[in-house]
């Protein structure tokens, strides 16, 4: 990976005497993003470095019609091109991974504090994450930047529901605990058993000040920018940059919902 990290510019650019570089780009991008895993912080570091260093030098937009388009491409560009058809799968692929690790490092925040360490290379992460995130939508197609901001949205949405919503914390119908040695209790003898609800005792997810208060922070910290921005730039930026400013906000909004006191106003009559 740190021999990857440095070859990255003769990997992506074409030259006279070597352009076979930019065809192993999106299979590479594939193989390595199985590197993310938080269990390993320094193979997710080396990662996340190969990953910036290569948004970097790239723009991610799909050129698989080129090859329709243009005869003036040789089969090594036109292979290039029928490759980039995987940027909206690999995007979305990767998101996915950084979002359950955001997710995963929320629900550990109130330990990380308390551990100077691991609080520290939560921060390098930040920084990689913020990095990369922030060249791929520089570079990237409308197509895909539209759908970069619905999946962030979405993840906003769901990670400060996961904070504040009171929800069960399993929904399994039997007391059993389903990692137990098969010796001590079988599954399938129970598939099909009625559930005997009286004997569940189901523990909720019950938000703590901690929680709170971090939601609060994620709130302030990105929707008064939000909505600062519109308020000065509504007639001077396009309808797709006010769509996705108005989707960061709707997705803030639904997500701290339930810590926002009830609205006291008069009935609207006749609706």
């Amino acid at each position: 990976m740190h021999c990857l990290k440095r070859m990255t510019r003769q990997l992506v650019r074409q030259t006279s005497s070597y352009f076979q570089g930019q065809t192993y780009i999106l299979p590479l991008l594939m193989s390595v993003l199985p590197g993310i895993d938080l269990n390993d912080f320094e193979k997710t570091s080396m990662t996340l470095d190969f990953f910036d260093a290569i948004f970097m030098l790239i723009s991610c937009v799909d050129c698989s019609s080129a090859v329709h388009t243009r005869n003036d491409l040789n089969e090594i560009e036109k292979e290039v091109c029928l490759s980039t058809a995987q940027f909206e799968d690999f995007i979305t692929k990767f998101l996915d991974r950084i979002f359950q690790m955001i997710n995963i490092l929320s629900t550990d925040f109130s330990d990380a504090v308390n551990i100077n360490e691991k609080y520290t290379d939560n921060d390098n992460l930040q920084v990689k994450l913020t990095s990369i995130v922030t060249s791929i939508l520089r570079q990237c197609s409308s197509n895909i930047f539209r759908d970069s901001y619905e999946a962030i949205a979405k993840a906003i949405q769901n990670l400060l529901r996961s904070l504040l919503n009171i929800y069960p914390m399993n929904y399994r119908l039997t007391r059993e605990k389903l990692d137990e040695p098969f010796i001590d209790f079988l599954p399938i003898r129970i598939w099909g058993q009625n559930a005997d609800f009286d004997q569940i005792q189901v523990q909720y997810h019950i938000p703590n000040v901690d929680e709170i208060d971090f939601a609060c922070d994620f709130v302030n910290t990105f929707i008064y920018s939000e909505l600062m921005f519109l308020k000065e730039n509504f007639l001077k930026v396009s309808k797709d940059e006010r769509l996705r400013s108005l989707t960061v906000i709707s997705s803030l909004a639904i997500g701290c919902f339930r810590i926002v006191s009830r609205i006291e106003s008069k009935e609207v009559p006749n609706l």
